[in-house]
């Protein structure tokens, strides 16, 4: 994959008090690298919006009101149907100021909503303004003002470190209580069920003060994923087996999976731990599998995608073999004229005229697409709308199918033109704008377009056709009886949603259930794979509390060190802390990892990565890490702060000081240090034991420390040295900078 030059940019906030004092620090471990903002879901619907009566928080609202709310809020969309990204509660500051992904408190520089709109070579927000060249469409709208930036900046600085939700009153469930829960409802599960029980957890997120409206749509998530990965005609009902409502049972019988099933999913699972708890041998013995649970995020966001969606619900590697076991030939249902279509320019998935077709199967209904590259020759629909190929036909770069499941669920499938299963679609064919490298991804991006069930699109061939007269008479009349009236079409759309949407309800689950307007199966997903974890977070994902957990950390020192001094100055995103956590396990508790011999995992070295959020991560253009720490979490006037900077690409560094009175200086490099090429996966101490100058803390207050990494050495971040004047670089007033 080509690399584009790019610049990640992080800051650390250093709190200076008089001699003995103490020192709160904000610090952000990492910008996770995206082409769009990450995803909120802090609102189950749409909630009222108010204007802030504080003046600072008025100022960046108006701002936001402004230049975002037409993209960003869900009600206040202009041009588009959904929010765009996932992200649809810009004007609700009371919930993005807690919502790490968007903003860290007191901290503008590392804060993704600034970076988005202020950052001299990242900002690519508003969007329709920064790319109206590459979108082709025209706008009026202004860009953000210097003085605008500097609102929302200062909304950010004026926000104190806050947590996403009151824990004090959380009762916590520990391994050991939840290897109990499980063993006594093993225990009272008749015989013939035990071998085949498996439970999906959720506890973690409970621990980590997860608001209970938000629980309630990661069950039901939960439930509307297992149902979509069944091959039972029979629905599956949520069955909780804890007060909380955290641990989910189901039977592998009511999914029709066998025990290797399970074992594909545990062989990709990264959390497989063995609690030191002797009664979790038990629970080993009596379910007969190394763990018979998993978590229930890391479930939606592995499972919702290639290869284990595939692998669970056995689809085959080509389309005309999804046909054969589906009992369906759709080639003599056109000759037959048995098949309905619809054809249109503009689907909001394909960047081009698209063909949707209709057939039924024995399991109800099976909807599949021809999607093309362009719109000329056999690739314009409304010159060839017979076929594939032939007289008339037009000659097709892909499709997508929406096919009915036994229990009445949706499953998906995405193809090549000569049918070839694929995990993703070209993106110069059809794209999903809300994830991270804007590929339709077989799964998860049918499910959160399908939200709904079957959408409804309008054709706009057999009018043309038929008005036009410059195509045959039997090519007209095969027109009329393959595209229906539009009340026709419109008829079978609804019937086919109607059907979808009481397959939800026979499940107990609620067809318009969303979080912040995003599908729920996407929304528990996203909550796994965009996270920056905080150290509370941190710690309920290893199962212990969090006073427990730092002591460990502390105690362990080496790179657990280094992770209790992110975690306590900031954040560290969801893949690092995920191919962390196996190495952490056995210095943070006496539990370890599940082994080799236990778990297959033969093999497992390619389908894991794409099961992994680092994965797509990397496969957004240009995305990598930066890490930035300081060396301890108090400190006096006088001290000499040493900060550690690691990044996972070769870049080049500048490191940025702004002191209590807002003046920015330049600490690396300088003329001592001229050279600033770091290399990749290797830590960077400064100033360092051979620097040749020392940065000492003289002022109280708190000062910040900005990095910024760029792969391009001749990247501008508006810094220019002259080491023969000066040999540190001032910029001045940092805000004005």
């Amino acid at each position: 994959m080509t690399r584009f030059s790019t610049i990640r940019t992080l800051a650390l906030s250093l709190t200076v008090f008089g001699l003995g004092g103490l020192l709160g620090v904000i610090e952000p471990s990492s910008a996770l690298a995206s082409d769009d903002l990450l995803a909120s879901d802090d609102l189950l619907e749409s909630e009222e919006i108010v204007e802030p009566k504080d003046p600072v928080a008025k100022a960046a609202y108006d701002v936001l009101v402004t230049h975002c709310a037409r993209c960003h809020q869900d009600g206040l969309l202009e041009k588009r149907t959904k929010p765009a990204s996932n992200f649809g509660n810009i004007l609700l500051l009371h919930e993005i100021a807690t919502d790490t992904r968007y903003v860290l408190p007191g901290n503008p520089d590392a804060s993704e909503l600034i970076k988005r709109v202020a950052d001299p070579i990242r900002a690519d927000m508003p969007y329709d303004v920064k790319n109206a060249e590459l979108t082709g469409e025209t706008t009026n709208y202004p860009s953000p003002t210097a003085d605008e930036l500097i609102a929302l900046r200062d909304w950010v600085s004026s926000l104190k470190k806050t947590v996403t939700a009151e824990c004090d009153a959380v009762e916590r469930m520990d391994n050991a209580d939840m290897v109990k829960i499980i063993s006594d409802d093993l225990g009272s599960l008749p015989d013939h069920r035990v071998k085949t029980t498996r439970y999906i957890t959720l506890t973690h997120l409970k621990n980590a003060c997860v608001p209970e409206k938000k629980m309630e749509v990661y069950r039901q998530a939960t439930i509307k994923l297992l149902n979509g990965l069944s091959l039972n005609s029979e629905v599956l009902k949520l069955h909780t087996v804890d007060e909380a409502g955290t641990i989910i049972r189901f039977d592998l019988n009511d999914l029709k999976w066998d025990k290797s099933d399970w074992e594909k999913v545990l062989k990709l699972y990264p959390y497989a731990v063995k609690p030191d708890v002797s009664l979790f041998a038990h629970v080993q013995t009596e379910s007969g599998t190394a763990l018979p649970y998993v978590r229930g995020d890391w479930l939606a966001f592995a499972a919702s995608r290639p290869p284990l969606y595939h692998d669970l619900l056995k689809l085959p590697k080509t389309f005309d073999e999804l046909q054969k076991q589906l009992g369906l030939n759709i080639a003599s249902n056109l000759k037959s004229f048995l098949a309905q279509r619809a054809g249109f320019q503009n689907s909001g998935v394909s960047q081009n005229n698209r063909l949707i077709e209709r057939h039924t199967i024995s399991n109800g209904v099976f909807w599949t697409s021809y999607d093309f590259a362009g719109n000329k020759d056999k690739q314009n629909l409304f010159k060839n709308p017979l076929g594939p190929k032939g007289e008339d036909g037009f000659e097709a770069d892909g499709g997508e199918t929406v096919f009915s499941l036994p229990n009445g669920f949706h499953a998906y499938y995405l193809n090549t033109a000569d049918g070839k299963r694929i995990d993703k679609g070209p993106t110069e064919i059809v794209l999903d704008e809300s994830r991270k490298d804007a590929a339709v991804t077989n799964g998860i991006s049918c499910m959160g377009c399908h939200d709904q069930g079957i959408r409804y699109h309008k054709d706009e061939v057999r009018e043309h056709v038929l008005e036009a007269r410059t195509h045959s008479k039997s090519t007209r009349e095969a027109v009329k009886a393959l595209y229906p009236e539009a009340d026709e079409m419109k008829r079978l759309l609804d019937k086919d949603q109607a059907d979808w949407a009481k397959a939800m309800k026979r499940a107990g689950i609620d067809p318009l259930l969303k979080l912040n307007d995003v599908e729920m199966i996407n929304a528990l997903s996203d909550h796994y794979e965009r996270q920056h974890l905080t150290l509370a977070h941190a710690a309920a994902e290893y199962g212990l509390d969090e006073e427990t957990f730092v002591n460990a950390l502390d105690k362990a020192g080496g790179e657990a060190f280094s992770l209790k001094r992110r975690l306590e100055q900031g954040l560290v995103p969801r893949d690092h802390f995920e191919e962390m956590y196996s190495k952490m396990i056995s210095k943070v508790s006496d539990d370890e990892m599940i082994g080799d011999d236990e778990i297959d995992r033969t093999d497992v070295a390619a389908d894991e990565e794409a099961a992994s959020p680092t994965a797509e991560v990397r496969q957004n253009s240009g995305a990598f890490h930066l890490t930035l720490f300081s060396d301890k979490s108090t400190y006096k006037i006088k001290d000499a702060p040493e900060v550690t900077v690691k990044s996972e690409v070769a870049c080049y560094l500048t490191l940025i000081n702004v002191d209590t009175k807002g003046t920015a200086t330049v600490l690396f490099p300088n003329k001592f240090q001229q050279e600033n090429f770091i290399d990749a996966n290797k830590s960077l101490k400064i100033p360092g034991p051979k620097a040749g100058f020392e940065f000492k803390l003289h002022d109280k207050g708190t000062e910040v420390i900005v990095a910024k990494c760029t792969e391009d050495k001749d990247a501008k971040v508006g810094v220019e040295h002259e080491y023969s004047k000066n040999a540190f670089t001032t910029l001045g007033n940092y805000r004005a900078f």
